[in-house]
């Protein structure tokens, strides 16, 4: 072992742990003394040896699809305060010799701590993360009491190897488990490899209770079984598929405009050969829960989808994420698949046609801009500016021009129509279709005047002024008529 829980050689002299055990009684004589605690059944205690302690792999036979996690946990079955008398020599991996003779008379539990190595095939598993379950004040389920002096504890994911050395000392209480069994640490994996692979208890010391191991006839180590483990590939129930956006024309469209809807789909699958059960919960911004479907159950070959709807406003601008993730049963292995899918909530420009006033006449040029608009939302951007300009009885715009400045000739007068549509950086335009895109269209009404100074409503401005010119003719002749009499009356 090299060096175990910093001090040399994997077996301790009876004099070297009476020193330390002495050392420890003086400086943690304050502390109480802790009874044992009750533990959990194991996964499958029926299947475990029972004639002396167990350390084993859970689940034993793990299964499951590349791309889904699961837990594997480390555990120590029956540590029972109890011993057993041989005279032969007890071989790890070996059983205990006959009970008989006085030779020997081991301890089959009083736990202070422990030296492990576990090794899995890191070209098919992956490590993501793990969770040390001591002590038992900390992790009911776990193992040792504290105060926990931990010397080792180191993960090389490359070779695909874990090492975990922990010890307790008196006064704290031994750690036992009589019938049931204690979790040491679990590991999560990601499968990456569509291969069967180990997970296997390379090395393992378990560490006698020090005021028994200083006695005669006590060996020092506790005896104990090994069970590995053994990954093996299937294909399970999937996510397969989730989107996130509003409903547009039966279809999702994102970004979400603020005020909208926000709309969830999730598409669950059975790839394999057997039914399998699964929780589904679908989170927002990875902690939130939105809404969760318990006991599903998909035969082989069978999907199903999920749908569920948040408003926008719940949640405000911004990227936002949905995670859905599925508890999957695969035979004896408890698998979580997960998938997430980013989501933007917007809010919309504001726009402002910039024109000249109704002075205008024909074939005058006019600008227009558009350099008043704005973006309300504090990452968005306004990046494409057309313009449509047509008669107002036309349903087709006469002509299109593309800038957030633009010019044009007005040839012909009367009243013409003028619109604004822009997109932003999130490609966002009006879509007659999608009411919440209205904001990104402006319109306004330009009216030509002739060149004679009419408007374009020529034909009713025309016979105003030729009755107005016929009067004028008309009070003329009456007027020299009039002069005309008086003179003859005159002479």
């Amino acid at each position: 072992m090299g060096q175990s829980l910093g001090i040399k050689g994997s077996k301790w002299s009876r004099r070297s742990k009476a020193l330390v055990m002495l050392a420890s009684v003086l400086l943690m004589s304050t502390a109480l003394m802790l009874r044992v605690g009750s533990q959990d059944a194991p996964t499958y205690a029926g299947e475990l040896p029972s004639d002396m302690p167990s350390l084993f792999v859970d689940p034993e036979f793990a299964y499951g699809s590349v791309g889904t996690t699961f837990n594997v946990s480390v555990k120590i079955f029956n540590l029972t305060n109890s011993f057993y008398t041989t005279d032969e020599r007890w071989e790890p991996g070996q059983a205990l010799g006959p009970p008989h003779g006085f030779i020997y008379n081991y301890s089959l539990g009083n736990l202070y701590g422990f030296n492990i190595t576990f090794r899995w095939d890191s070209t098919v598993l992956q490590y993501l993360r793990r969770t040390v379950k001591t002590p038992v004040e900390d992790y009911p389920e776990g193992v040792l009491h504290g105060l926990i002096l931990e010397s080792q504890d180191e993960v090389n994911a490359t070779t695909g190897t874990y090492t975990l050395a922990q010890l307790s000392w008196p006064p704290v209480a031994a750690f036992n488990c009589p019938n049931g069994s204690a979790t040491i640490f679990t590991i999560t994996f990601k499968i990456k490899a569509d291969q069967v692979a180990s997970m296997s208890l390379e090395h393992v010391e378990l560490i006698l209770d020090p005021n028994l191991a200083i006695k005669p006839h006590i060996p020092e180590e506790i005896p104990h079984w090994i069970i590995n483990g053994t990954f093996t590939p299937i294909e399970t129930t999937r996510i397969t598929r989730l989107n996130a956006g509003t409903p547009v024309n039966q279809d999702l469209q994102n970004p979400i405009i603020f005020g909208e809807t926000a709309h969830f789909e999730i598409l669950v699958e059975n790839m394999g050969r057997r039914l399998n059960s699964y929780n589904l919960t679908a989170y927002i911004d990875y902690s939130t829960p939105l809404i969760s479907w318990k006991n599903e159950r998909l035969d082989p070959g069978e999907k199903r989808t999920y749908n569920c709807t948040l408003e926008s406003d719940q949640l405000g601008s911004g990227v936002h994420t949905v995670t859905a993730t599925a508890i999957i049963e695969a035979v004896t292995t408890i698998l979580e698949d997960s998938i997430t899918k980013n989501f933007t909530i917007i809010r919309t420009p504001l726009l402002r046609i910039t024109a000249p006033s109704n002075n205008v006449h024909e074939n005058d040029t006019v600008t227009l801009s558009g350099e008043d608009c704005i973006h309300r939302d504090q990452n968005g951007q306004i990046l494409n500016f057309m313009w449509f300009i047509s008669e107002s009885l036309e349903n087709q715009p006469t002509f299109k021009y593309e800038g957030i400045i633009t010019t044009h000739t007005f040839t012909k007068n009367g009243t013409w129509h003028i619109a604004l549509e822009v997109t932003d950086n999130w490609g966002v335009t009006y879509d007659s279709q999608r009411n919440s895109t209205t904001p990104y269209r402006a319109e306004t009404t330009l009216t030509v005047h002739a060149l004679d100074g009419s408007s374009g409503e020529f034909t009713l401005t025309y016979v105003h002024m030729t009755t107005i010119i016929v009067l004028l003719i008309l009070m003329a002749l009456i007027w020299i008529l009039t002069q005309r009499r008086k003179l003859t009356q005159d002479y």
